[in-house]
């Protein structure tokens, strides 16, 4: 089985995630960590870093790099993204945003 870690920068592309657009304006990159498919569906699960220069639920930029981790579902029919369902590590994020203590 081949080893799969694709890094992609300037832009999310097929990854792209608003919240990484929007947290993240500037040095952003995307590591694909996993890219899955069956049938009508792609798993992804990647990682994004960059600097936080963008709000985020009422937090003003920090300028503090942070890395995401998320994981998105796709369901493709003709060659076209139909749908879409997202999952990312807020807690994570948050502890690097120095708003949550970090738990133990």
């Amino acid at each position: 089985m081949r080893d799969l870690k694709v890094l992609v920068t300037g832009g999310a592309g097929f990854v792209g995630s608003h919240l990484v657009d929007e947290l993240l304006k500037r040095d952003n990159r995307v590591i694909i960590e996993d890219l899955i498919a069956e049938g009508d569906k792609v798993v992804c699960r990647f990682t994004a870093s960059g600097i936080h220069q963008g709000e985020f639920m009422g937090i003003p930029p920090t300028e503090k790099r942070v890395t995401i981790m998320e994981i998105r579902i796709y369901r493709i029919i003709g060659g076209k993204i139909v749908e879409c369902w997202g999952l990312f590590d807020q807690m994570g994020l948050m502890q690097q945003l120095g708003v949550k203590q970090s738990m133990g």
